[in-house]
Formats: structure tokens, C-alpha cells, sequence
């Protein structure tokens, strides 16, 4: 193993799963530079999502949060979490785009752009637009559960998603479906049809807290390794318990985004956020 590689997801993720977004700014700039002397592989400091709290809730601007962020990671990149923009009930393209340019001004070099129903339009135009800021580009793929989201789904999904020239593919488990089983099944897909782009790995409480992944040219909630293989333990409680079991969707969903702060997941994203977890 070369070395293993992690994005701290902390000040971004820790505190929307758990706390509504509720973290001021003032909050933040305490731990930043110890954050950056840690060594991680980024740090993510903003998701479209939490724009309305900020202006709304707790008067903050968000753009001088990644300014004042970036003024104190000197050595570590730091990186947005863009969809749509959620603060308003239609999205323009033309607003997406001024607000990825705004973002890279202020001092973001990477964004993880997700599409809800992994479609490859979506993805295009929201990639291209990134690419314009100047942005490193890490596209997920989200993970779910239906009759529809078969390892052929997925299989066609990378390869649709890395030929769109993207710096990174990430593997999203928002909802914390993943079981060991399947993770063991999809990370091989997700490698062979990545081609020479590096996976990376991102979820939420049972594939964090009960399972350990190593991969090679995959990174476990942004972890990376030379390893070829996917190894996973599960964990003898969730098996016990038979969590590891989850009944099938009747119908097509979407890859929907986080889960509400009260659900059981969320607990394990801030105890794993220093060390795995993303969102």
C-alpha cells in the first residue's frame, strides 16, 4: 500500500448532517490551520445547500467564509459540494455557473458535482460549467436502491461520467445503504470502467462505522491506495441484527442527497467526518 489519502469533511458535512449547517463562520476559523497541518487531501468548507442558512440564518457570507478559510489553509485545497443551488426554487444555469465562478474567485480549487438521478445532461452541463470556473471536477455517482440501479446501471454510469474528462469519479453513499455485500460487488464495476480516473469514496454511518474498505486506485471516503483488490468487514452487530438486509424499492428512486438530521445514520457522519466520512 503507497499511502492512504483523506478529505476531512468536518466543517461542511459534520455540522449539515447534524446540526442544521448551524456552524458560524467564527466557528470554522479556530481549527483551520490545524486542519491543514493535518495533511489531508482537501478540505471541504461549503455545499450549495447550506448558501440560504448562511445568508439567512446566521448572516454570514458565505464567499467570505471560503475567503477567509483559504487565508489559513495554505498547504491543503479546499473544496465545494455543488448540485443545484437549493436556496431557490429554480435553478438558472447562468446562476450555477456565477456561483461556481465566485466560488473558485474566493479561493475553492476543487467541487464534487452530483446529479440526483445520475443523468449524463445533467452532469455535462453542470461539468462544463466547473471546468469554465477553472475548477478541478469531482462528479459523483449516487448510490441507491431500486430494480433499476443494477451493476450494469453503474457500469454505464462511469463510463458515461469519465469520458467527460473529469479530475475525479466519486462513489456517493449519501443514505448509508451500502452493505458490505454490495460495496463488494460494485467497487470492481466502478474501477473497470473508471479507466485511468481515480475513484473516490464517500458515505454515511454503516459502510463507515461497520465496515473497513481498501481499494486500489480507490478512495475510501477519499482515501486512496495502490491496492487492486476491495476488501470489507462487516460488522458482527449489523449482522446479528440483520441490518445488512433492506427490502426492495417498488419503483425506480432517485440518488437523492443527505438525510434529515434526525436519522440514525447522521450520528456515525461526525464521529467519521475527521477521519472518512462525506457527504
Amino acid at each position: 500500500m503507497a499511502g492512504i489519502r483523506f478529505v476531512d469533511t468536518t466543517i461542511r458535512d459534520g455540522h449539515l448532517s447534524l446540526w442544521a449547517s448551524g456552524m458560524t463562520t467564527g466557528m470554522m476559523l479556530p481549527v483551520i490551520e490545524r486542519l491543514d497541518d493535518a495533511g489531508f487531501e482537501a478540505i471541504e468548507i461549503l455545499s450549495d445547500g447550506q448558501m440560504g442558512k448562511a445568508v439567512r440564518d446566521l448572516k454570514d457570507d458565505p464567499f467570505e467564509r471560503i475567503s477567509l478559510a483559504a487565508e489559513r489553509a495554505k498547504e491543503t485545497p479546499l473544496r465545494l459540494i455543488a448540485g443545484r443551488i437549493a436556496t431557490f426554487e429554480y435553478e438558472p444555469p447562468e446562476a450555477f455557473a456565477l456561483f461556481l465562478k465566485l466560488a473558485a474567485r474566493s479561493g475553492v480549487s476543487e467541487v464534487r458535482i452530483s446529479d440526483p438521478w445520475n443523468e449524463y445532461a445533467g452532469w455535462k452541463r453542470r461539468v462544463e460549467a466547473a471546468h469554465a470556473a477553472g475548477l478541478r471536477v469531482i462528479l459523483n455517482l449516487v448510490y441507491s436502491i431500486s430494480p433499476v440501479h443494477t451493476d450494469a446501471y453503474y457500469a454505464e454510469r462511469c463510463r458515461q461520467a469519465a469520458s467527460l474528462g473529469v479530475w475525479r469519479l466519486c462513489f456517493k453513499d449519501p443514505g448509508g445503504l451500502l452493505t458490505p455485500e454490495r460495496t463488494r460487488a460494485l467497487v470492481p464495476v466502478m474501477l473497470e470502467n473508471a479507466g485511468s480516473t481515480p475513484v473516490e469514496f464517500h458515505t454515511h454511518w454503516r459502510t463507515c462505522g461497520a465496515n473497513r474498505l481498501i481499494t486500489g486506485r480507490f478512495f475510501s471516503s477519499n482515501v486512496a491506495t495502490e491496492r487492486t483488490e476491495a476488501e470489507t468487514v462487516p460488522s458482527p452487530a449489523a449482522t446479528a441484527t440483520g441490518r445488512d438486509r433492506w427490502p426492495e424499492s417498488p419503483s425506480p428512486t432517485p440518488a437523492s442527497g443527505h438525510s434529515s438530521p434526525a436519522s440514525p445514520h447522521t450520528t456515525s457522519a461526525i464521529r467519521n467526518s475527521r477521519a472518512s466520512a462525506s457527504g
